[in-house]
């Protein structure tokens, strides 16, 4: 019976892993290009993708960067809902890397705008110039043609004007939608910084602002910066058709040195979303960010987040405020399923936090008192977890550090972009950690420690980060407070309600399978995303996570061990 019931944990371990896998697949995958009228179509965008990034266009290729700007002015011209105009702000002195000089340059935003009745608009914003050359990792770089960076916002926005225009035509708009194609992103921030600061009145009604970028030329559009006290931006963003977001992405952004065109909206005090793909850093401002790399998939992505979201608020009343997107509060969030976006208040974070380790102790108290944990071995539990995590971080900084060396890249924390086979070493090394993770679950085991041990080991290792993660770096809780929930179900299981009867074997059951989903879901998604975002440099970084989801899956699984 013993050996049966391992069988079936495994089998049950398994098949979760896989459905979590499949699901994550799915979620991280870019949607299939459409070619509708009435939709936004990635097909129909590109073509604009094509007469925009064909020659490179930075700010000193005076002649293709007009050329850029009349594309734009010619099509949104043939729209007879569209208002727009041609701007030409005060020039601003930049440096050119290439000559090593500084020169003036002149700076041309091109605004456009579909009026609404209420008076309220969103600002919708991409810049069309492209890279320029650079010095990138110790070496120079021509410039790029800019078909991701930023092709695909202009060619988001483009393909949204004729979309919202057509609505226009037929259905007045609550809500106006603005345009901004802004010039000089990539030197100074040029035309944001001047839209901003000298031609502030155009930004009149403003309630909220989309900003488009990219950081490389496919996979998913991260909606990966926030305003302050984002929760009813968080809530408008959940309506759209594909959400990607992580908040303790949007957190960490907030502690990097790191600006696009959104920065000087931040600081002019306005509410907004700010959205990029990350994948992949090395054709980012190099000359690999062209047509031939740029992934007809991945733009359809910003169109299936950019256009509910456009549609949504020229149609609905409750936008029109100007406290529309004002909150008191931020949100914690992250995307769970395709389509599906988890997301609560700080408030509700602190309260779920709270009563999941108040729930601890009480749980933990009780069983002191009938004796089914012990609290020294719980506590040797969670020395082994926490020794399991900091020599994962450890071997993955060496690993980081010798891989880079044999491989001739220089080590950076944040920019190792260029290390063959760089996907499957983060692969290999996570399997590696994760099985690990029921090595340390054995040793626990052969110092006599119970499961029940185990589990109180690592759910207050849980509990105790996701309190430090409440404090230093609120939107990373989730990370820890929903895994540290489930251990006290399992806990529960082998503590109060013995499996005797058929019911309790299908709760059982029920909430491994459940548990495993979910949190391998968080955890994927979360690893993925800091490899791409931070490169192979941050192998310790993402070896930790890796470590945590291993821990996790070992606790909910404990059966296994038996």
């Amino acid at each position: 019976m013993e050996q049966l019931c391992k069988k079936t944990n495994i089998a049950v371990l398994c098949g979760s892993i896989a459905i979590a896998l499949v699901l994550s697949i799915i979620m991280l995958s870019s949607p299939k290009p459409k070619e509708k009228d009435d939709w936004f179509s990635a097909v129909k965008a590109w073509n604009h993708l094509q007469a925009t990034a064909k020659h490179r266009h930075s700010v000193f290729e005076l002649e293709q960067i007009e050329e850029v700007r009349c594309y734009i002015q010619e099509t949104i011209d043939s729209y007879e809902s569209v208002q727009w105009a041609r701007v030409q702000h005060p020039q601003i002195e930049v440096k050119n890397q290439k000559t090593d000089t500084k020169e003036w340059i002149d700076i041309h935003n091109i605004y456009a705008e579909i009026p609404g009745t209420s008076g309220a608009s969103m600002l919708l914003m991409a810049h069309y110039d492209s890279s320029p050359y650079k010095e990138k990792y110790g070496v120079g770089t021509d410039g790029s043609f800019g078909a991701a960076d930023d092709g695909y916002g202009i060619a988001t926005m483009l393909e949204i004007v004729r979309l919202m225009n057509d609505y226009a035509a037929t259905y007045p708009l609550v809500n106006g939608i603005k345009f901004a194609f802004t010039d000089a992103e990539e030197v100074a921030l040029g035309g944001a910084d001047a839209l901003v600061n000298k031609f502030s009145y155009w930004l009149k009604g403003v309630n909220v602002v989309m900003n488009l970028e990219a950081r490389g030329n496919k996979g998913p559009l991260y909606m990966f910066q926030t305003s302050d006290n984002n929760l009813k931006l968080i809530d408008f963003y959940s309506r759209t058709h594909l959400p990607f977001a992580f908040s303790i992405a949007a957190e960490v952004y907030k502690r990097l040195p790191n600006d696009t065109d959104f920065t000087p909206f931040l600081q002019g005090g306005f509410s907004g979303l700010n959205f990029a793909t990350l994948n992949s850093l090395k054709y980012y401002h190099t000359p690999e960010d062209n047509l031939d790399n740029a992934d007809l998939a991945t733009l359809q992505f910003y169109g299936e987040q950019l256009f509910p979201l456009v549609k949504e608020y020229a149609i609905s009343e409750r936008y029109s405020g100007n406290d529309s997107f004002v909150s008191n509060s931020n949100a914690v969030f992250f995307t769970l399923l395709p389509g599906l976006l988890v997301h609560y208040s700080q408030q509700v974070s602190w309260i779920i936090l709270l009563l999941a380790a108040l729930s601890f102790a009480v749980i933990v108290c009780i069983a002191i008192r009938k004796k089914s944990i012990s609290l020294s071995k719980a506590l040797l539990s969670f020395g082994l977890w926490t020794a399991y995590l900091l020599v994962s971080a450890v071997v993955g900084f060496l690993l980081a550090k010798f891989i880079g060396y044999i491989t001739g890249n220089r080590f950076s924390l944040m920019n190792m972009p260029y290390v063959p086979f760089d996907l499957g070493f983060v692969i290999i090394f996570a399997a590696i950690v994760i099985v690990l993770g029921f090595f340390v679950a054995n040793r626990c085991k052969k110092i006599k420690c119970r499961s029940s041990d185990t589990i109180v080991g690592a759910s207050l290792l849980f509990t105790l980060l996701g309190i430090l993660f409440a404090f230093l770096l609120h939107g990373g809780t989730y990370l820890f407070v929903w895994p540290a929930i489930f251990f006290m179900g399992i806990l529960d299981i082998h503590i109060f309600n013995p499996l005797q009867k058929r019911r309790q074997w299908i709760w059982k059951y029920t909430l491994q399978a459940f548990s495993t989903i979910v949190v391998s879901i968080m955890y994927i998604a979360l690893i993925y995303s800091l490899f791409l975002a931070l490169t192979f440099g941050a192998l310790a970084v993402v070896l930790l996570f890796t470590a945590l989801w291993g821990c996790a899956l070992v606790v909910i699984n404990i059966k296994i061990l038996k």
